[in-house]
């Protein structure tokens, strides 16, 4: 079952406006994803056991946020979940800063997590319902930069001003920054609810039994294990598969975040001009290589190039899958959306959880991501025939 009912007229709506509303969100879940990271070895905690639990609250509440955000949206509207979970990143952002006591600092994690969980969905869901055709796999590509915009100014900004500045002014000012954006947000006209006289649940459970949806969730979950992989596990890898030291492989991780950003910004062009699926399917291949010369490479030189086909090849998977969603979906965008980013999310915790249990140097690693890599094209070509 496709849901092809038409959505409510979207006449009156400055899309400028609201695309950057759903930019500011996109960009706090950036913040959400880096900023416990960021943080921990600043936060004084006791053991790595405190560490520990701070870190694994942060995926529990983006499970949360991801599950709950797409019935919400779907039945009363944007604005004010938009508003509430960058409230909720942000009151979590001033707590870590603050330094709290450890029990205070897990509720203001699960906050960022609940938060981000809610922002990645509905900014992405906003941009889908406000704009048609290849607009809209270009829109939601070039929202795609606006995270890591987010992601990166973090380490960014407290690398250039910590020196000067200590670390909780800085996140002070910039959660400052971002509350007055979230300000102006309020008093954006966003869309109508897409079922403002109730939410269909029927047609909401249906959903989960979709062979389209979960086609589409399925490769989402690839990619989003490859990207958590990616980012949790190079640097164990890279110490020791080379003689590199640690702060190459974290400049690997940065060149991989800026290479995703300026590809994501270059495929807002691109997928203008281009069929979506040929721009992903070529993505697929860069990405494939660019693993292949990561399990190959033993200087600093090849370890970069590699990292940045990796960000190139990573660049195009979420724009396009839910673009498609979106198409299919278009009376329920939300829930819809919230299904494919929950199976990602199930992805992301399953791979990593494979990776770590099966090898403690992850000398697999790049060959393991080419696998997955094939895995996901795979699936998508499949979807693609089934849809064409």
């Amino acid at each position: 079952m496709t849901t092809n009912a038409q959505p409510a007229p979207r006449s009156g709506i400055s899309t400028g406006a609201v695309f950057f509303a759903a930019c500011v969100g996109i960009m706090l879940f950036g913040v959400s994803m880096i900023i416990v990271g960021a943080l921990l070895p600043r936060l004084r905690l006791d053991s790595p056991a405190e560490a520990a639990s701070l870190v694994t609250l942060l995926p529990v509440g983006i499970l949360v946020g991801s599950l709950v955000f797409g019935p919400v949206c779907d039945r009363y509207g944007y604005r004010w979940l938009l508003v509430g979970a960058c409230a909720s990143v942000l009151a979590g952002v001033y707590g870590l800063a603050a330094m709290l006591p450890l029990w205070a600092m897990r509720l203001c994690v699960l906050l960022i997590g609940i938060g981000g969980g809610v922002l990645n969905g509905e900014t992405n869901a906003i941009v889908a319902d406000i704009y048609d055709g290849r607009k809209r796999d270009s829109m939601l590509s070039l929202l795609g930069a606006f995270y890591g915009i987010g992601a990166i100014g973090i380490p960014l900004l407290m690398g250039l001003l910590e020196q000067y500045i200590h670390f909780s002014a800085i996140i002070a000012m910039l959660a400052t920054a971002f509350a007055l954006c979230v300000a102006v947000c309020a008093f954006i006209r966003f869309p109508r609810p897409l079922q403002p006289q109730s939410f269909p649940m029927g047609q909401a459970v249906k959903m989960l039994g979709n062979r389209t949806l979960l086609l589409f969730g399925l490769v989402l979950f690839f990619e989003s294990g490859i990207e958590g992989a990616t980012n949790n596990w190079t640097t164990t890898y890279l110490a020791n598969a080379t003689s590199l030291s640690p702060s190459v492989a974290v400049q690997g991780l940065t060149v991989m975040v800026a290479a995703l950003t300026v590809a994501r910004l270059c495929l807002a062009w691109a997928l203008r001009r281009f069929r979506p699926d040929r721009v992903l399917l070529s993505c697929f291949a860069v990405l494939a290589c660019g693993f292949v010369l990561l399990g190959m490479a033993r200087g600093a030189a090849a370890v970069m190039v590699a990292m940045a086909m990796v960000g190139v090849g990573t660049a195009a998977t979420f724009a396009v899958v839910l673009s498609y969603v979106g198409r299919q979906f278009p009376a329920l965008i939300g829930t819809a959306f919230g299904v494919a980013l929950t199976i990602s999310l199930v992805g992301n915790t399953l791979i990593n959880v494979c990776l770590g249990s099966a090898s403690q140097t992850m000398s697999a690693l790049p060959w393991t991501m080419v696998g997955c890599t094939v895995a996901m094209a795979a699936v998508f070509m499949v979807q693609r025939r089934r849809l064409h």
